[in-house]
Formats: structure tokens, sequence, C-alpha cells
């Protein structure tokens, strides 16, 4: 279907009637480009500026965003990589798809068995053991060696393929999968409780015999058998029973039928809860309104369990009784059109209404069959075989029947007996046919003492008069048949989940509670113990090798557990920085300076997991080759199967600790591995890589890491004089100000002196300012940069457009600035001063609280006050302006101001900077060498930089007006 689809995409047919306003709309989103565009090259570059358009663009039209789609589909797949991909995804899911199909037949399986009637016993049997081979196969692990052995078929198969450029993901996608097989459906069946699903294949001595050693191995370490199945099951036959006891024999017939039903019975997948229980969840749930409480909910589920399972199973019956037209029968029972009744059968029912299947029931048990319809003679054959065909009106019938009756008389008697004939065969027919019931849509049909169907050879009209009769005769063997009593323990019956019979609503609640405790007492009585089932102070239990496939009791165990610890730390640190040829999956490792007399330990990491911490490998086998080069392959030489060599990363270097232990060594501190890169030729079997020369890295898993040496830090050569630390503010001295620290009267008294030096230069080279000031504002920059750096903040990581700190030896080049440039520099800055002064001056406050001029020595958001950024709005969750406080349209252009050193900053329309750095009486030379910066910047949107420059334009208007309008009132004053 898709080639089909891709295939009208191309040619732009129309799909549907609305194809061409689709079209339209495109065009109208401006979808639809030239063909010499640069979207029309379908580049990566356009497909993804074209995948995020469609993400960012809000559109109401359905039509529009299905446009969108549509033509992304189609850029998509006109890549020419893409049939490729396709095919490599389609080669590669192959066996999965086909396992899946397995299990979601057995799924489809079960739930034919919860409503197949027990006397369906070839059936039955048929499906049981489907279903229970599927399961013993799963359990015994045969499922992940069979979809092993499939995927690496798909690896000989590869060359078949003809895209030898992706070779190397084909096998390495190759590897994961198998890993991923492996691990799923092989390694995490080798453990309990799927252990005794083995004893079905085993004779009732044999059975005795592997059931008594698993309880021997449950007391040498009860750590590998699950408290939830496995040990109850090993205690339901006591150890000191002798084998050969006829209660013990009994127990193992009865453990045998249990494991047998959970073979049949016991989900693989999800979708077999999905099938059986789904419909319980559409039960619950509550579109509006509260949801309902436990009790009510637990009525619904019994309830809906009941009606859910009578429907399948009375369905089932239905199609085995009725034929294809048989609920329209009882649906139409009692109507106009219905089987024949007479006057008085009708006048039964009250105006408006139809006789109901209960009247159907009073007629089958008061015996009343009805008769049969009278008997054929010659005359009725005669007259049928001469008005067939004929289309006549009332006149023309009444005329044509006048004459069929003389024609009639006319005949010789030889004649009339041959229609005589005729009309008995037919009668007989018609009699053999009204004791039978109609032919069923499935199964077979009984056709009484006749012993054929003598319907058959009945005509149309015929069988209409004789339909009542076998509705009767079809539905008595319908509500009669002893599937009912079989099925539900019998409560129920044709005309119900529950018998009419089973209702009582006389009896009152408290006699009914406790009948059902005296009931429910005998059936909850177990001497199991369950306290493992509080889940409320229980852990829940993991099995021995649950992961890793080890033993908590097998020696080396806690060795081997960290080297696999050390090679996770490996893989995760080579996905990210340490080496980009160890990845997650595909690299091919070997274990160096080994004791293992097996030969070279070549590994290929197929999967690498972090919770639970396990890696898979799968063993490589080094052959020699003609070149210089070994080559390692998949499959071990000489084997017969066509499955790898799997183990856990626990499991290998468990091996390689007892192989020191054999040849009497110690067990190893350090394992020394080699990472190697390799080749593949993909015009062969993906079952073989070459060794590349050079390209191996080194490097060594260690037990214990070693102590972390001390560096000392030295400048020039110069050993660094430790700092030290001073303690914040108001913390633990209890003044609130450190020593030195400015004040607001200091602040001015600074801003006073800096005016005076920018109106007189020597004044500048011959005043010195206060020296408490200068000290004042030193320590307190060097506390400040003394908290930033202990707190790792970097300087270069500016937001105000700051560079970044020049390297140690090199000196940064300062370009040389216009005299205009500089003027104009210290034109703001004088202004941006006297604007701040009279600030003070009318606010009026001389306290100890001045304005925050540096970074405060706990966490801070900005470096710095003012415009920090500048950018469009892109988001689809806009922003809103701090100064009118209204949503900042997409695609708008946008400033970020920052009003606090510990708060998040805030975005403003760029018509709204001015007025709020007015009202905020912020700096206006900050904000004017900011927005200096951002015009510059080429690495910002055109827009961007258009809307900064007509900010700096308005931000030096202002501050020419400000200080004329200073300026008058001072000469004023």
């Amino acid at each position: 279907m898709l080639p089909r689809v891709l295939e009208r995409l191309s040619k732009n047919d129309p799909i549907d009637e609305q194809a061409s306003a689709i079209e339209a709309m495109m065009e109208s989103v401006g979808l639809m480009v030239d063909e010499g565009s640069d979207e029309a090259s379908k580049s990566d570059e356009g497909l993804q500026a074209l995948l995020e358009e469609l993400q960012n663009t809000e559109s109401k039209s359905f039509a529009a965003t299905n446009a969108k789609r549509k033509r992304l589909t189609y850029m998509t797949f006109s890549n020419p990589s893409v049939p490729a991909k396709i095919q490599v995804l389609e080669s590669m899911v192959a066996p999965n798809v086909q396992l899946m199909e397995t299990l979601f037949k057995r799924s489809g399986w079960i739930a034919s068995l919860y409503h197949l009637p027990k006397h369906e016993k070839t059936k039955r049997a048929e499906l049981m053991e489907r279903s229970s081979q599927v399961f013993q196969d799963f359990a015994s692990g045969q499922m992940g060696l069979d979809l092993a052995a499939a995927i690496v078929d798909k690896l000989v198969e590869f060359s078949t393929l003809h895209i030898p450029e992706f070779a190397l993901s084909y096998f390495q996608l190759g590897l994961e999968q198998l890993g991923e097989s492996w691990r799923r459906f092989f390694q995490e069946q080798q453990r309990f409780p799927y252990h005794f699903f083995k004893l079905l294949s085993l004779e009732q001595d044999d059975f005795i015999r592997e059931y008594k050693r698993m309880q021997a191995a449950r007391a040498t370490c009860s750590d590998c058998f699950d408290q939830e199945f496995s040990s109850i099951l090993l205690s339901y036959i006591s150890e000191e029973d002798g084998s050969h006891h006829d209660l013990v024999r009994a127990k193992v017939d009865g453990l045998r039928s249990f494991l047998q039903d959970l073979t049949c019975y016991a989900p693989i997948n999800s979708d077999v809860v999905e099938c059986l229980h789904g419909a319980c969840q559409t039960r619950l749930t509550r579109f509006r309104g509260a949801r309902p409480t436990d009790n009510v909910a637990q009525e619904i589920v019994v309830l809906d369990k009941i009606t859910s399972a009578y429907s399948k199973f009375k369905r089932w019956m239905l199609e085995r009784y009725f034929d294809k037209c048989g609920l329209q029968r009882l649906a139409a029972y009692g109507q106009k059109k219905g089987n024949g009744y007479t006057a008085a059968d009708k006048a039964k029912a009250p105006t408006g209404q139809h006789l109901t299947l209960e009247d159907l029931e009073a007629k089958l048990a008061s015996g009343n069959m009805p008769s049969l319809p009278r008997r054929l003679v010659g005359w009725n054959v005669f007259q049928r075989q001469a008005m067939a065909d004929k289309q006549l009106t009332p006149a023309q019938w009444k005329q044509a029947q006048q004459e069929c009756s003389q024609q009639w008389r006319r005949l010789p008697d030889d004649q009339k007996e041959a229609y005589h004939a005729m009309a008995a065969e037919e009668q007989q027919l018609r009699e053999d046919a009204f004791k039978q019931p109609f032919e069923p849509k499935c199964g077979p049909q009984s056709f009484g003492e006749a012993g054929f169907n003598a319907a058959a050879g009945v005509s149309k009209n015929g069988l209409k008069l004789l339909s009542f009769n076998r509705l009767l005769v079809t539905y008595d063997r319908y509500r009669s048949h002893e599937g009912w009593s079989q099925f539900d323990c019998g409560l129920a019956d044709a005309n119900g989940a529950l018998r009419l019979d089973e209702i009582d609503l006389d009896t009152d609640k408290d006699t009914m509670s406790s009948r059902w405790s005296t009931f429910v007492g005998p059936v909850n009585h177990n001497d199991v113990d369950k306290s493992y089932l509080d889940m409320v102070t229980c852990i829940p239990h993991t099995v021995c090798g649950g992961g890793h496939g080890l033993c908590k009791q097998m020696p080396y165990i806690n060795v081997a557990s960290k080297f696999a610890h050390r090679l996770h730390q490996f893989v995760k640190d080579g996905v990210t920085v340490a080496s980009p040829i160890f990845c997650c999956f595909g690299s091919l490792i070997e274990i160096l300076d080994h004791k293992d007399t097996s030969g070279s330990l070549f590994y290929f990491v197929a999967v690498a997991m972090k919770k639970p911490l396990l890696q898979v490998l799968i063993r490589g086998f080094e052959r020699p080759s003609d070149g210089s080069n070994s080559d390692i392959v998949l499959l071990p030489p000489g084997t017969v199967g066509k499955v790898p060599s799997f183990c856990t990363g626990h499991q290998a270097f468990h091996q390689i600790c007892a192989a020191e232990i054999d040849a009497g060594h110690e067990l190893p501190e350090s394992i020394k591995i080699a990472v190697h890169q390799y080749t593949l030729n993909p015009f062969a079997p993906l079952l073989a890589v070459k060794l590349s020369t050079p390209g191996s890295t080194f490097f060594e898993l260690r037990t214990k890491n070693p102590p972390p040496k001390k560096v000392e830090r030295k400048l020039l050569g110069i050993r660094m004089k430790k700092r030290k630390r001073t303690r914040p503010a108001g913390k633990g001295s209890g003044k609130g100000r450190p020593k030195g620290s400015p004040t607001q009267t200091d602040h001015a008294k600074d801003i006073d002196h800096q005016l005076k030096c920018m109106a007189n230069p020597q004044l500048s080279a011959s005043v010195e300012p206060d020296s408490d000031i200068d000290m004042a504002f030193s320590d307190h920059d060097q506390g400040s940069e003394s908290e930033s750096s202990l707190s790792g903040h970097d300087g270069s990581d500016s937001i105000d457009g700051g560079s970044p700190p020049t390297p140690f030896g090199e000196v940064a080049e300062e370009p040389v600035r216009p005299p205009e440039k500089i003027e104009e520099e210290a034109e703001l800055t004088r202004l941006d001063l006297e604007r701040e002064k009279r600030m003070q001056d009318l606010s009026g406050n001389t306290g100890d609280n001045p304005r925050p001029t540096c970074l405060p020595k706990t966490s801070f958001c900005n470096q710095s006050l003012g415009l920090v950024d500048a950018g469009i709005q892109v988001a689809s969750r806009c922003a809103t302006c701090r100064h009118c406080l209204t949503k900042i349209e997409k695609q708008c252009v946008r400033f970020q101001y920052a009003w606090s050193l510990k708060k998040f900053a805030s975005w403003l329309h760029t018509e709204c900077v001015l007025p709020h750095l007015i009202q905020e009486g912020a700096s206006f030379l900050q904000a004017s060498n900011y927005v200096s910066g951002v015009v510059q910047d080429m690495t910002k949107a055109p827009e961007v930089r258009e809307a900064a420059s007509s900010l700096k334009r308005k931000l030096q208007s202002h501050s020419r007006e400000s200080a004329s309008a200073h300026g008058e009132k001072h000469i004023a004053n």
C-alpha cells in the first residue's frame, strides 16, 4: 500500500474529492514550493526547517495541518535513502513480527477457551495443546533460541538486499537484537519459577525424583526460589513422605494437572489480559462525576464478567442451532410478517406489542404444537406449473384461473394420476421438513427420522408455511442442550445468565450474608503461610540469577560483580566523551592476560543496561585469515546450530576468576581490556569481522579505585598561598554589614567625584578619590569574586554580552574606536551619572542600604541588572510583558530585563523597553552598551538587530532631552 500512496503523492493525483481543496490550503500556508527552490531540493536542512515550522505553527484548521503533514511525508519519503532504510527496518523486524503473531494467536486461543463449551472436547483439546506448546517453548527458552536463529539468518541474507552502505549499521542492530532476544526470551527463563514446567515432560518416578532434588536445593540457597510460586509448590508435598506413597502420587497428579492448566491459560504477553479484562476499564470509567466506590466497582466487574462470558457462549450456541436468519426470526416472532400465527394468537398480545419468548416457552410447555398445512393434491401441482412465470393483473389472474380449471377437467385420468403422485411426494417432503430444525450457520445439522435434508426438496413458498413449527423445533433443541448445564456451573440457561428459579427476592440480607460466610469459610482455609502477601511490610523478593545469571552463594561472585560495574562505567564514558568507538552496542572487546584455556576472549557488547546493571556479551571466535589481521566470527567453528554463544558480564568475569583459581593464582585485582575497531565485507554473510590496524584502545578494570593524587596548585612555579574563607555577612558575627562595605552616602560621594572629573579632566589627575570608598568597593568586589569562585561560577557565561576571559599568556587585542564613538560613550556616561544622582536626591534615602552593584554572596540568577537578552518569541507558550502585562505574540521581537540579581529576568515588548527603564530608574548606559552589542552581533536575526538599532536611537534621544530639560531647570533655579 505504501508504494501506491507515495506514487500518488509524487504525481499529485487526487486521492479524494477534497484533494484540490487541500492543495489550495497548502499554497495558502506556503508549503507548495517551486522545484528549483531550496525546500524542493529535499535536503536534510530544508526538511528539518519544515519540521520545526510544522511543530511551531499553530493552526485551527484541520485541513491546513493535514496538508502540512502530507507535504512533510512526501518530502521525507522522497529522500533517496528512505527506501533503503525501510528495507533494513523491514528485514530486521521480520523475526519479531513472526513471534508477535504467534503470541497474538495464543491470546485468541485463550479467549476462545474461556467460552467454548466443555462438550466440544476435540476443539478444546486442540486449542489447549497449541496454547500449552507455545507456553512451554517460552518457559524452556526455546522461543528465544529460535528467535536468535532467525536473526542470524537475516545477517546471512544481508547481501541479497543490495545495500552495502548499511552493512555496519545492520550488523550492529543485529547484535543488539540478538542480545535483547536472548535476554528477554532465554536468560530470564533459566531460573525459578520456570524450572517447574520442565517437570511436565517427565514420568511420575522422574517427576518425584526431580521434585525432591528441588526441595534439597532450596535448603542450600532459598534466594534462588521465588516465594510467591515456587516455595508454595515445594511445600505442597512433604519432604518426609516416601516416593511410593499413594498420597504422594495423588498429589503429583494434582500438581501435574495444575501446571498443565497454567501452560494453557497463563498469559505471556499483556494483550491476553486486555482481551479478557479490557472491558472492565471501560465499565468503570466515568466521563463526569466521581468514580465508583470499591464495593460498587467489584459488583460492576463481577456482573460484567458474567454477562460478557454468557453473551459469548450464547452467540456460539445460536450459530450452531439457528441459520443465518435465526436471530431475525426470534426478533420478528409474533409480528405481522412473522411465522404464520392465527388471529387468536395475535389477539393475546396487547395493542402495539408482539408476542414474547415467554409465550414461545408457554407454547412449548403446553405441547400444543401447530398442525400441518392442508394436504397437497394433483390440482395444486398442475396449477402451480400452469401459472408459473406469469405477471398478471387481478382480473387477468381470475380469468387465467378459470381457464386452468377447465384444462384440469379436460385432462385424462392417467395424466391426473401423474400429478397426484408428484403431489404425494412433495407432501411427504413437507411432513419430514415440518419436524426438522433449521440448517445451522455453523456445525452439523440434525435431520431427525428422515435421515436427509427434506427442506431442500420443498419450494420456497412451501417452506414459509412450515417455518413456525421449524422455529419451535429449533428453539426446543437450543434451550435443552446439555451445554447450558455445564456453563458457569449450570447457573445459566437459554434465557439469561442466571436462571429464573435461582433468583431469590424473599430472603433477607442477614440470612444471605450468613449463608455466604458458611460457604466461603472452607474455601479460604489454607495451611500455607501467606505472610509474603502483606505488601505493606514485604519487600519484593529478587531471585538469584534473575539478572546476571549467577547465584549469590557461588564463589568469586563479589569480584565478578565489581568487574561488571567497572565495565559499565567505561561503557557509559565511551558513550559520552571518553572514546567514541566504545558505544553501548556493537563494540568488540578483548580480555587480555587471562588464564582461560579456551583461547582468546573476544566479546561483542550487545546490550548494556543500567537498571538492573547488566551487560549481554556475544562470544567472538578468532579465525586465522590470509592477511595480517585475524577474523572474528560469531558462530563457533564446527557448530551445528545457528545460535551464537551468549553470556552476561558477570558470567564472563566469573569464568575468568575461576580460571585464575584453577591455574593456582589468586583472584585478579585488575583486568586489561582492549577495544578493537573492525571492518565488514558487505557482500558476504555478516557473521565475521576483520580487525583494523591500527584502531585499538586499551583500559584497565580494577576492583579498587586508586587513591586520588594530591595536585599542588602553582602559578608561574610559585606555590599559592591558601585562601582564607570569609564568613558571609550577617552570619555568626551579629553584625549587619562587613567592615568597610559602602553605604549610600559613600556611593553618592563617588558619583559627585566622577562628575567633577568628567567636567575637569585635570582634576582626575591631581585629586584622588576617597581612599575609604575605594577600599570598601575593592573589598566588596574581591569578596564577591571569591564567593563566585567557590560557588563554581564562571565569568565567561556572561549574559550581558561580556567577552570570555583571555587565556593565560595571551593579550587580547582591543579594537581602535573612532573619536566620535568615545565622545558618545562619555556623554552617555555623564548623563547616566547625573540621572542616577537625581534619582537619589528625589528618593531622599540616606540610610545604609546601597543599591546592589555586584553579585550577592549567596545564589543569584543574574550577573547584572538591566537588559540581558534579546530574541524572537518562538515558543507556543507566550511570555507576558512586565511593563504592559500583555502577552508577547509569536514571531515578535522581545528584550529581557533583569530587575533583580536573585529573581528571574522578565521579558518586554520592544516599545515597552524605554518607558520601563524610565519607570524602574535603570541605567541607560548599560542599556545603550547592550543594544550596541546586539546591533553588531551577526548571529542575531535581522529583525532583532533592526529593533535594537531603533531602541538605541530612542535611548540616545531620550538621554539628550532629559539632560537639556535638567539644564534649563537648573538655570531657572
